[in-house]
């Protein structure tokens, strides 16, 4: 999602920090990935342990947004920016999910009768 090195390669060459007086009449990029992440660690532990009335979370999310565009000038145009890069959550749960899924698949291997590893191992070693 997004376009990848966007934020190193292009936004912190252009990037200044400013009061949002200045930014009447100006074209504003906003880091939408910022804005999602903050508007969801609210109520992160009800969705994630999927407590009733959770579905509530879309609902902060919106408000989020909505009161982050009601603080920027009405003159400025606002693009929100999403950089491809990987989060650093999504990262570490890839990363997660391989190490258990090698962990489960030498499982099954080890819970194996001998003689299927064999025909197993010899199948894979004529191709």
């Amino acid at each position: 999602m997004g376009i990848k090195g966007l934020s190193k390669g292009v936004i912190k060459q252009v990037w200044r920090e400013r009061r949002l007086q200045e930014l009447h009449q100006v074209r504003v990029g906003v880091d939408a990935a910022g804005w999602i992440m903050k508007s969801l660690m609210s109520n992160a532990c009800d969705v994630c342990l999927e407590v009733e009335g959770s579905v509530k979370h879309h609902a902060t999310f919106a408000r989020y947004v909505q009161n982050m565009l009601h603080k920027l000038p009405e003159s400025s145009s606002i693009l929100l920016v999403l950089d491809g890069a990987q989060w650093p959550l999504r990262l570490q749960l890839t990363r997660e999910g391989a190490i258990q899924g090698r962990r489960r698949s030498l499982e099954r291997w080890r819970a194996m009768p001998r003689t299927t590893r064999r025909r197993l191992t010899s199948s894979f070693a004529k191709r």
